[in-house]
This record gives C-alpha cells, structure tokens and sequence, in this order.
C-alpha cells in the first residue's frame, strides 16, 4: 500500500474534521507530515496538539517540501483558489473544502489546472458521504420514489453567523448561500442525478446582522465582534432543471424563527421522502398510504471521515471521485446565480 504523506493549509475549525480523518488512516498508511497558517502560534499549537512535525505560514514554503503528496485546503474561501492552483502546479493532489471558489471562473481555473496536471482534485461536499446516501439509493433502486420533480431543501439560523471572516464578502464570497446553502444545494442535486440546472430566481435580504447582546440566551448570542458584516442574512431560491425539475431552497444566518433547522425534503411521482435528518420514506403499499422509517446504525466513518478515507483513495488511484472538480464549478454556477438573480430582482438564465 503507497504511503500518503499530507500537509494541511489552514487550522481553522474546519481542519480539525479532515486532520481526524486523516489520523484514522494512520495504520493505513497516511501520515499529516505539515501544516500551515499565517497565525504562526496557531500553526504551532495546532502542530503539537496533532504531532505534525512540520510548521509554516506560507504554503508555497510548504509545498516545497520533498515527499509531499496531497493537501487539505481548510482557509476561508477567498484562498482556495490561489492555494489549490499553487498545490496542483506543485504536483499534490488536493481536496478543497467547499465552496470550490468565488466564481464559476475561478473553479474552471482550479479544474482545468488538475485535468492538466492529472492531479486529484475533489470538493469539500462532505454530505454526499453520510450513510442516508445508500438509503436514497436503494429506496430509488427499488422503485419507490419514481421521478423526484420537488427538492425542498432549508438550512436556517435564528441567530447563527459565524465569526470572523465568514461575514466578510471579500474573504468568504457570500454568506449563508455560500456557507449552509451550498451544503443541502450540492446533495440535493447529487442525489436527483445532477441534473443540468437552467435557469434561477432568487432573493436575499439584509439589514439584521448579528445580534451580541441576546439577554438569558448564550445560544443565541454572538461569541465575539464582527468586524466586518456584509453578506446576506437570508436568501430563498428556485432552481430550475432541464428535466423541468426543481429545488427551492431557504437559508439564513438571521432569521426570525422559532428554531434552527436543517431539512432536505424530496418528492416523485410514486414517493416522497424527507431526507434530512432522519430518513422518512412517504408512499403508498398494499393500498394504503404508508410511512417508512429506516433504522441504520451511524458509526464513526460517516461523513468526515468516510470523505477523507475516499479521497486517499483516489490519491493511490483506487477509486473514481465521487465529489469531482467538475461539480464543484457546475454548484459555483448555480450559486453565483443566486446573487446574481437576487441583485437583478428577476430570474437569470444559466449557461453551460
């Protein structure tokens, strides 16, 4: 089995998922040999906490090193690009978190430079790696959904944006669109077999921000200052496919509502289904109308973990990717559309 030697580019918090992912692969040969961030003594503390031997805060200095065989990108958004284009030229394979880049431009840059290299380069769509991906599967093989024509997909916050430079649209592109949208976006697509989108009306508001003074309530209280809040507290949108098919998606940082909710919902012409969180199959047997509820056990490998040990996979060449490059420019499309419909106040057409 080929060892694996990886390097992290960024120890914010989404790091953490892959560097533990990464580390239940240790006897499987993949060792995290270097990391890096423009926060020397975060770099450091992090370095130690996971035993990586080797520190930087520039990641051309990193990819330098001899030995080094594929990258995490876990920066904020605006450096994905710049540091996966530096890491393929540097011959690494890398797995980028989502989203892929700032525009569609940049993630055809980011994908046309791996199919040049022929390099890895799969996107952060850690969804598509839950084990409720088989049960969708199998209930779709076997005939109980039919043709899904409805996806209705929402991730809100009553009070939930992040700190830092998630509200920043220069370093994060977008906010709640970019940051939870794309999530329940990219598996609602993936699982209705990526449909080719065509075309997008949206809306997005702003004006609330984050709120720092909740009374009785930490949980809905902002944990530090925002320097800089500019993106968009809620956004609504319908997409259209080319099978005429559509999802309609909801997604706030800030929004007046009772709860928090994250909710995936899939509807055809012989069942339904509510996805996210627990699967519900909704269908009609024997007769009656029916209600299916599978039970599953979900161990440590799903999501994260089972995202990383596939990636390696791909790195030795024993797998074909299963969140390829190539998706992460087609969700670039549809999300760019977003704002581009919301700013416009009128449906856009996608090309492509």
């Amino acid at each position: 089995m080929k060892e694996v030697r990886v390097g992290i580019i960024g120890t914010g918090a989404i790091s953490w998922a892959h560097i533990d992912g990464y580390k239940k692969l240790k006897d499987k040969g993949v060792t995290v040999v270097a990391c890096c961030d423009p926060d020397e003594n975060k770099a450091r503390e992090y370095a130690k906490e996971n035993e990586i031997p080797n520190v930087f805060t520039d990641y051309n200095e990193m990819l330098k090193m001899d030995g080094l065989d594929a990258v995490s990108v876990t920066t904020w958004n605006s450096v994905h690009n710049p540091a996966t284009l530096a890491a393929l030229r540097a011959g690494k394979h890398v797995l980028c978190e989502k989203p892929l880049a700032l525009s569609v431009e940049q993630a055809e840059e980011m994908k046309a430079e791996a199919d040049k290299a022929g390099l890895v380069l799969n996107v952060g769509f850690v969804m598509r790696f839950e084990k409720k991906v088989q049960i969708y599967r199998d209930f779709e093989k076997a005939g109980l959904l039919g043709n899904i024509h409805l996806a209705k997909v929402k991730y809100t916050r009553r009070n939930g944006a992040p700190i830092g430079w998630f509200t920043s649209k220069d370093m994060a592109g977008g906010g709640p669109v970019f940051d939870l949208g794309v999530h329940v976006v990219d598996i609602s697509r993936y699982l209705m077999g990526n449909k080719k989108p065509v075309s997008v009306s949206a809306a997005a508001f702003k004006g609330q921000g984050a709120k720092q003074n909740i009374k009785l309530l930490e949980r809905y209280r902002a944990s530090a200052p925002f320097d800089i809040y500019d993106v968009e507290d809620l956004a609504v949108a319908f997409i259209r496919f080319e099978d005429g098919g559509v999802i309609s998606l909801e997604t706030s940082y800030t929004q007046h509502i009772e709860k928090d909710e994250i909710s995936i919902s899939f509807y055809g012409d012989k069942g339904g289904i509510d996805y996210y969180p627990q699967p519900v199959v909704h269908t009609d047997m024997l007769d009656y109308l029916a209600d299916i509820k599978p039970i599953v056990e979900i161990g440590e490998d799903d999501g994260f973990p089972a995202e990383i040990a596939h990636f390696i996979d791909c790195v030795r060449g024993e797998a074909a990717s299963i969140a390829p490059a190539q998706d992460g420019v087609d969700i670039m499309r549809i999300l760019g559309a977003v704002y581009e419909s919301a700013a416009a106040g009128k449906e856009v057409a996608l090309q492509g």
